[in-house]
């Protein structure tokens, strides 16, 4: 990551979830992660008041994709996912 973010010349980023999420500074989380893992990182992210943007797919089933949604909405969370023109934002 270090090596990334100097040779595009970003100075701030982190691979800790829970600082980020924690920073009200970081409005969107941004999920590329292993899709086994995503739900998780998503809810995280969700309760924390962050808008999301996420590779696809969400989850690894619908019942789950459904559940990430329905907290998003709840939480008026804006959500996105990558190679669709989607995008929800109540």
């Amino acid at each position: 990551m270090r090596a990334v973010a100097e040779a595009l010349g970003v100075e701030r980023w982190s691979t800790d979830l829970e600082k980020c999420l924690a920073n009200s500074e970081d409005e969107i989380y941004f999920d590329a992660q292993k899709t086994l893992q995503r739900s998780d990182a998503l809810r995280k992210a969700i309760a924390a008041g962050k808008h999301v943007y996420c590779e696809k797919p969400t989850a690894t089933n619908l019942e789950t994709a459904l559940e990430l949604v329905r907290l998003a909405r709840a939480a008026g969370s804006g959500t996105a996912s990558s190679r669709t023109s989607s995008f929800c934002r109540e």
